[in-house]
């Protein structure tokens, strides 16, 4: 992805109001910004199979956006837990440090799931080497454990998806598969870049035995009809409050 305009960023903290309590139903806990409670729906809609991951190209993410967008003290997104029914209780999205990267790159899927999803070391030197892209990225815990990682594209200034969020990884470890962990992990994805003003989450995935097309599918995402670098595109409409 070629250099371009000024990178406009992700939420930084700075740009937040103080916390307010994460069990206030509407709200992205640690901003106060409203959140319509549609995304539950979709999210939780019907179970399918947890994918490994979604594989995208390497076409460019770097370190994350300063701070990047709030998802309250205990790091889950508002609301959705209680309201959803959710099977799997726990799960919140955490910056990686020095005190967890270790422990988050030695996260693995299935071995046939391989060509589906490049590893977390790997993620993340794609996205040191490219920080135009406007990256951001979380491990996902479950409880004390990382279990998993996500890495979006938020709202690069330039290249075929400029100004849109795009989700760029998602990946489970193979110890936690099919538990619901990354449903309510893009569940909470969502309600972030809804916050952020979104009105679709684009992906892309590589398609052959085993995508993960089922499991968007199911949510809500549909294929746009355009094919970049081999991999089928898909848009999830965010519906205006």
């Amino acid at each position: 992805m070629a250099m371009g305009a000024e990178t406009e960023r992700a939420p930084t903290d700075a740009d937040t109001p103080p916390a307010l309590t994460h069990h206030l139903v509407g709200t992205v806990p640690g901003t106060g910004v409203p959140v319509p409670l549609w995304i539950v729906c979709v999210a939780y809609a019907a179970r399918a199979p947890e994918p490994a991951s979604l594989a995208v190209r390497t076409r460019g993410k770097g370190m994350p956006p300063e701070g990047g967008p709030r998802v309250g003290p205990d790091g889950t997104a508002a609301g959705c837990r209680k309201r959803c029914g959710m099977r799997s209780p726990g799960v919140r999205l955490r910056e990686i440090t020095d005190d967890n990267r270790d422990a988050v790159r030695a996260l693995r899927v299935r071995q046939d799931q391989k060509q589906f999803v490049a590893s977390v070391s790997k993620s993340l030197k794609e996205a040191a080497k490219t920080p135009e892209a406007n990256p951001w990225y979380r491990a996902v815990y479950r409880g004390d454990e990382p279990v998993g990682f996500v890495m979006l594209s938020w709202k690069p200034p330039t290249g075929p998806f400029k100004g849109r969020h795009f989700l760029w990884r998602l990946l489970i470890d193979k110890r936690y598969q099919k538990r619901g962990i990354g449903r309510e992990a893009l569940a909470q994805v969502i309600e972030l870049v809804r916050a952020d003003g979104a009105t679709e989450l684009l992906t892309s995935y590589s398609p052959g035995d085993g995508e993960p097309w089922p499991f968007y599918q199911k949510l809500g995402f549909e294929p746009t009809g355009e094919i970049d670098d081999g991999e089928i595109v898909l848009r999830l409409a965010l519906p205006a409050r």
